[in-house]
């Protein structure tokens, strides 16, 4: 595979010193960790290296990761029909799922196979079933945040069911509130994301801005953001969180610290683990490419 370079609601918080760290040399690293993840027999990503005499194991996941960190990283995948390939290889044309190789279809596959899907220029004819498979088999809050994701991908004409959505979301605020009164930053950013998602639902008390409030506060002196628990910040937290600080266009309230934590799950192959001291995933280095282009796009605002 080649990689060519190629070059709401609004909150105003007042900081000092907003610039992003990632070098050209760290983005070249990052691009070429991905290269190395690309399946030479299908031309699709896996989420990990392949240990010494396995092969590596592409996945749909690996595959979105990757589409979208290289553009954030500047590059772009060649032969993207090979992944085209590979992504309508995974879907059942009869109920609409998506499934990774070897394993079963399950909501949170579906979604990511219909974001990818879409990303790659795939017809929607071929994906009318896979809308439906989410709207009959979410369970739970985290099914209906990815499905989300999927209806923001799909556009305003997609179908789903709103009752159904308001009450995973605000039963999941409530689990969340009770633990915690204030509601735990990552819950917060992730509730507040599908409804601005998905604006049909209404869900103006999951975007009011103390939500915007707990999230800010609740950046970590490593940086970044973690699990509720936790005693450090992790990627995939500070993802969700950023998103959320993305689509209302509030910095973070120290995006130097931010900038320290991506730098500390950086690793010398290129890639990035989820957490410091952690081995180098798709994951990782897709959730830190992506969060350091919505610092860049937040600094020019």
């Amino acid at each position: 595979m080649t990689i060519r370079a190629s070059v709401a609601l609004s909150f105003v918080v007042l900081i000092s010193g907003f610039a992003t760290a990632q070098t050209a040399e760290e983005k070249k690293a990052a691009l070429a960790f991905i290269d190395g993840l690309r399946d030479p027999k299908t031309g699709a990503f896996a989420v990990e290296p392949a240990k010494k005499g396995d092969a590596l194991k592409p996945s749909i996941r690996a595959c979105n990761g990757a589409i979208k960190a290289m553009k954030a990283l500047g590059g772009e995948v060649s032969d993207a029909a090979k992944v085209k390939d590979f992504v309508l290889g995974t879907l059942y044309a009869k109920t609409g799922a998506f499934a990774e190789p070897g394993d079963k279809p399950s909501v949170a596959t579906t979604a990511v196979g219909v974001i990818l899907a879409i990303e790659l220029g795939i017809e929607k004819d071929k994906l009318k079933a896979s809308m439906a498979y989410l709207k009959s088999n979410a369970k739970g809050f985290e099914d209906y945040r990815i499905a989300a994701a999927a209806i923001e991908a799909w556009g305003q004409d997609s179908d789903y069911d709103e009752a159904a959505f308001k009450t995973a979301c605000n039963d999941f605020l409530s689990t969340s509130r009770e633990a915690n009164s204030q509601g735990d930053p990552r819950d917060l950013a992730s509730v507040a994301v599908v409804g601005l998602r998905v604006p049909k639902l209404g869900l103006k008390k999951a975007i009011r801005e103390d939500v915007l409030k707990a999230v800010l506060a609740g950046q970590r002196g490593d940086g970044g953001w973690g699990k509720a628990g936790a005693k450090g910040s992790d990627l995939e937290t500070t993802y969700r969180v950023v998103r959320f600080l993305k689509m209302v266009g509030a910095p973070p309230k120290d995006a130097k610290e931010l900038e320290a934590f991506l730098a500390s799950c950086r690793n010398a192959d290129g890639g990035s683990g989820v957490a410091p001291k952690q081995s180098s995933t798709m994951s990782g280095t897709y959730y830190a490419a992506i969060v350091q282009q919505w610092l860049r796009e937040l600094a020019r605002k």
